[in-house]
């Protein structure tokens, strides 16, 4: 907050105690700090329809409302009231036009690292506003205690502008993330899972709905593998997911780029829009080990597929593999992984592995399409250790330079640096996906510099993930199960969320590699490089005996350096040239396995300049 004129506090030992105090105090471009703990209580929410809010902004200087520190703040509005409303009391409908906002409407406004448990319905909402940031935001459990039907841990509804980043959600809930009749959203960097659902409507990951102009980017949803605790939902979702109900021409211009789906029990993504005025995107998506609940356990004949798409879409430069069929009839005569009714749909340059992976077999569990439209696409596609039907090329379904080669997977998020892949697409395009490097510049709103641009920053380790893994780890549920199933318990701290464990870890170790070393940087010297990177996480500490340093020359490595000792964390090379760019990468190594790397580290060897003399002036008061 440079520049910021008033800095409020508000807890305990604070001269202000309560959430509503502090909204008194607070003047538009202020900047709110709760102290770390935990609130319950009307005094300590935002909400009632805009009756308890910070100040509204200005599009120089937002109002700002954070926590000490990431995480360290609860607002707890223990099964009875909805601790997280920015609201006004009207707008009109998106469907209508651009929304025209009331006087009292909650805008400009900034929320960072502030948690939402047990709401009575969804757990934050932005509802009616404009130009609102969500930051390193916690939502968890929401609508659990009365088991709502109809809610989500996270919701735009009918706002526009609104950047939703660092997001993580976990617990009950139908969606960790839902747009609603908006427009101008910015999705990225978040992490979800979705634990149980109780109602009967259909639960999926992050769910775009009648909405336009929505950008989704470096998501993750994981874990979310126990459809059992699904107790009554007759449809599912997508991962990543377009619905439509009295949509008339939306959705428009919804783009999912560079994100994941790991071990879930939804499809991939799907749209129903079939009045929608283009195609829903997908780019870059990896969806790993998840069961698409293609039958509701006898309650119902319905099912979704891999893909179920009746609306338009494109998806480019994907990995989708070891995805099985659940629920219904293991044949060929089953329904397909893909429906295409209504309107084009299409897939280039991606990776289909093993579709029908049951228990580590691959079996057959019905044909890869069941296209129903005048228009599908499957271009310059890998269809490995498929044994359903493919269709032969025709005018309904053009195949086109697909192949069956084994792609040769070995971390999800990115390709090895000397796969033939890269290149085997058309046009020399890579074949599919890489989630490496950010997409949108850090908490830009849409339309501004660099919201959808590349940024070439890292995206691993996940910032934050300390605290997402130790939030979701601590939640649990005992109850009933689906179908008069026993009483089980469902334990938060599994997948990434156990003890010695981390996000980035677990994605990347999750074929079974030893995964890359990560945060590697290099100080320059005089003739010489110090490196240094981040120790890997007690799980995969144990499993590795050392590191080895790597020049790297036009894509080729040159050994430098073996370091035989897993506590290592930093090593200085020497006889290098000054003025001279050198690039380094870092791999962990136990016998004969070997890691790959993530990232190059660069740097400039040169002789250090002679330090100025220190200046010092001290005032005298006499």
């Amino acid at each position: 907050h440079a520049g910021v004129n008033n800095v409020i506090e508000v807890g305990p030992n604070a001269a202000l105690k309560t959430l509503r105090s502090g909204f008194a105090a607070l003047q538009s471009g202020d900047t709110l700090v709760i102290k770390a703990g935990t609130y319950t209580g009307i005094n300590n929410t935002f909400g009632n329809y805009g009756k308890e809010k910070p100040a509204s902004g200005t599009a120089s200087r937002l109002t700002t409302v954070m926590s000490e520190q990431p995480g360290s703040v609860i607002l707890d509005g223990q099964g009875e009231r909805d601790p997280l409303i920015l609201s006004s009391n009207f707008v009109t409908q998106l469907r209508n036009g651009d929304g025209v906002y009331a006087s009292d409407a909650a805008n400009y406004i900034a929320l960072k690292g502030i948690e939402v448990h047990n709401s009575n319905n969804a757990g934050m909402e932005v509802r009616y506003a404009h130009h609102i940031k969500l930051i390193d935001m916690g939502s968890a459990n929401s609508g659990g205690k009365y088991q709502q039907e109809n809610v989500a841990n996270a919701v735009v509804n009918r706002s526009q502008f609104v950047t939703i980043e660092g997001l993580y959600t976990w617990g009950y809930a139908r969606y960790p993330l839902s747009i609603y009749y908006s427009e101008y959203v910015v999705s990225r960097r978040n992490t979800v899972r979705v634990d149980r659902f109780a109602g009967t409507q259909p639960v999926a990951g992050y769910q775009t709905y009648c909405s336009r102009h929505v950008r989704h980017a470096n998501n993750i949803v994981l874990d979310s593998d126990r459809p059992e605790f699904f107790l009554n939902n007759i449809y599912w979702g997508g991962a990543f997911s377009q619905a439509a109900t009295n949509c008339e021409d939306l959705p428009e211009n919804i783009h999912y780029q560079r994100s994941i789906s790991l071990n879930n029990a939804f499809s991939v993504g799907d749209t129903y829009a079939t009045a929608g005025k283009d195609a829903v995107q997908h780019q870059d998506i990896v969806a790993w080990d998840s069961d698409t609940q293609r039958f509701d356990h006898g309650t119902s004949d319905s099912f979704i597929s891999m893909y179920n798409s009746r609306g338009s879409m494109k998806i480019s430069q994907s990995t989708i593999g070891n995805l099985r069929q659940s629920g219904g009839p293991l044949s060929s005569n089953g329904q397909a992984f893909i429906l295409a009714s209504d309107r084009a749909f299409s897939i280039n340059n991606s990776i289909f592995y093993q579709l029908g992976e049951v228990n580590g077999t691959t079996i057959n569990q019905g044909g890869l399409i069941n296209c129903q439209t005048s228009s599908c696409s499957f271009t310059d596609n890998i269809f490995y250790n498929f044994k359903g039907a493919i269709p032969s090329n025709n005018a309904v379904t053009p195949m086109v330079r697909n192949t069956t080669t084994n792609p040769g997977i070995r971390y999800l998020p990115k390709l090895d640096e000397q796969s033939p892949l890269r290149t085997a697409g058309a046009n020399n395009t890579r074949i599919g996906a890489e989630v490496m490097t950010y997409k949108g510049r850090s908490g830009t709103f849409w339309g501004e510099t660099g919201f959808d641009d590349e940024t070439n920053e890292p995206m691993w380790p996940i910032p934050n993930q300390h605290v997402i893994s130790n939030a979701m780890s601590q939640w649990s549920f005992t109850g009933p199960t689906r179908n008069g199933g026993p009483v089980t318990t469902l334990n938060g701290a599994r997948g990434h969320a156990v003890s010695g464990e981390t996000l980035t870890n677990y994605v990347w170790s999750y074929l079974g590699n030893l995964p890359p070393v990560f945060n590697v940087h290099a100080q320059g010297g005089n003739n010489s490089a110090l490196l240094l990177w981040d120790l890997p996480p007690a799980k995969a500490l144990a499993a590795i005996s050392g590191y080895r340093v790597y020049s790297l020359v036009n894509g080729q490595k040159t050994l430098v350096k073996e370091i035989n000792d897993r506590r290592a964390f930093s090593t200085t090379i020497e006889d290098l040239d000054n003025s001279t760019q050198y690039q380094f990468v870092v791999t962990s190594f136990n016998g004969s396995q070997e890691s790959g790397y993530a990232y190059a580290a660069g740097i400039t060897p040169a002789a250090k300049a002679k330090p100025m003399t220190p200046i010092l002036s001290v005032k005298v008061n006499d």
